[in-house]
């Protein structure tokens, strides 16, 4: 069989061991060939890599293997309807950096399972817009001192946010997100490494950025296996039925990075078996913050896995499991 047609997007061939080979792209279906149809689709892939493995059919995209292969089995298992919160502390986990900067909000429960809550991502924003936009998110400041700031990046990824129209501002609740809630902030010990910042304090480094705006960091370092440790050991299945770690309907980002946007890099003479995750500037940076704020919560080890966490807030040690908490995740599964 020949095919003699002129259809865009469609090739038929056959190789040298015979096989009729049919390459079919989105394009062969006129109702896609609109270029806004494209446009619309591509905001449903948070990378460009993705864009092209999936419908541009482009496999030379750097690629492979998920991180968490765990998580890939049942994904659907971890995304439950976390929509009440605890009576007890917020966690939230920091990564920075001004291309992408991540911050995740999470709670423990006294069961020892830890619910992801909320995150955000932004691309290049810089770290007084990215504290400012964090306080808000929060709770902690209202709209009108981002005006009064001249938050101009923060106020438009508000923006996003409230119009819902990309990914992946698509699944946010409109915030703010946690008002009047305590929080507990950390971070990695490149917060305080120094490095030129230009602002009203001429801060030396993200550390004393947050610092003057109200979010006390403690940032110690944390070993990256321990890290994964912590992550993979939570992903496992308890008693209950449940995973040990549970992510709410809006944390997309989050979901595609355990879902396999975190992944190994491929293979080379000199390091034929990677062991870190390949460092893409963006899934790495949310799985950084997110390992940073439970590797806090919760021990690396199995034995005594609830371990308490203390941080100064101003003048006051404040104890992450002082609080009298009951259990309230887990209601509805996604």
């Amino acid at each position: 069989m020949k095919y003699r047609g002129d259809i865009p997007g469609l090739k038929i061939r056959h190789n040298s061991r015979g096989y009729c080979v049919v390459e079919l792209d989105f394009i062969a279906d006129r109702a896609k060939r609109d270029p806004d149809w494209a446009k619309a689709q591509r905001r449903r892939y948070p990378r460009d890599r993705d864009w092209q493995r999936e419908m541009r059919r482009n496999w030379t995209v750097a690629s492979g293997d998920a991180f968490f292969p765990e998580f890939q089995r049942d994904p659907d298992s971890f995304v439950h309807s976390v929509d009440s919160l605890l009576p007890g502390p917020v966690v939230r986990g920091f990564d920075f950096g001004f291309r992408c900067p991540s911050c995740v909000w999470m709670q423990l429960a006294p069961s020892g399972r830890v619910a992801i809550l909320r995150e955000i991502v932004p691309e290049q924003i810089d770290s007084h817009n990215f504290r400012d936009l964090v306080l808000y998110l929060s709770g902690e400041i209202d709209y009108r001192t981002l005006e009064r700031k001249s938050r101009r990046r923060a106020i438009e990824i508000v923006g996003m946010i409230q119009e819902k129209k990309e990914y992946p501002w698509t699944n946010y609740p409109d915030p703010p997100w946690f008002e009047g809630m305590t929080f507990l902030n950390f971070a990695g010990h490149e917060a305080t490494a120094s490095r030129s910042i230009t602002g009203e304090a001429a801060e030396r480094n993200d550390a004393e950025v947050f610092q003057n705006g109200g979010i006390d960091l403690w940032s110690q370092f944390v070993r990256p296996s321990a890290r994964e440790y912590v992550f993979r050991r939570m992903m496992g299945i308890w008693p209950d039925g449940w995973p040990g770690i549970v992510l709410s309907k809006a944390c997309v980002v989050f979901y595609d990075c355990l879902n396999g946007g975190l992944c190994y890099p491929q293979p080379t003479k000199m390091v034929p078996q990677p062991i870190d995750p390949q460092p893409d500037g963006y899934y790495e940076n949310i799985y950084d913050a997110g390992g940073y704020g439970l590797s806090n919560m919760v021990a690396v080890t199995e034995e005594n896995a609830i371990v308490p966490k203390y941080e100064w807030q101003g003048r006051t040690l404040v104890r992450l499991d002082e609080f009298e908490i009951q259990e309230s995740y887990l209601t509805s599964r996604r």
